[in-house]
């Protein structure tokens, strides 16, 4: 497993684009970078998890080829609920 749904959360219909961008750089669910994926209504809806700044940054780039930007901003600090950065669609 490379990543961990919420429970009663809808999947984004990009989700396979997330998952190529999991698989491709091998996550594994014991990472210490903690990224959200929001859905289309805004409800984070998958967690990756991501071990290693190189792959840190590489996943950050995947996901924002893909079209999502991070809603935390580059320089914030862990949320409350302990995202490093929480993505979403553009239009959201």
């Amino acid at each position: 497993m490379n990543s961990r749904y919420v429970k009663n959360a809808a999947i984004a219909s990009y989700d396979p684009q997330v998952t190529q961008v999991a698989e491709k750089h091998r996550l594994t669910d014991k990472g210490r970078m903690v990224l959200a994926i929001e859905n289309e209504a805004g409800h984070v809806y998958r967690v990756l998890f991501v071990e290693g700044a190189s792959r840190y940054m590489s996943v950050i780039e995947a996901l924002t080829a893909l079209g999502l930007t991070d809603r935390m901003g580059p320089y914030s600090d862990t949320s409350p609920e302990g995202y490093d950065n929480r993505f979403a669609a553009a239009a959201l």
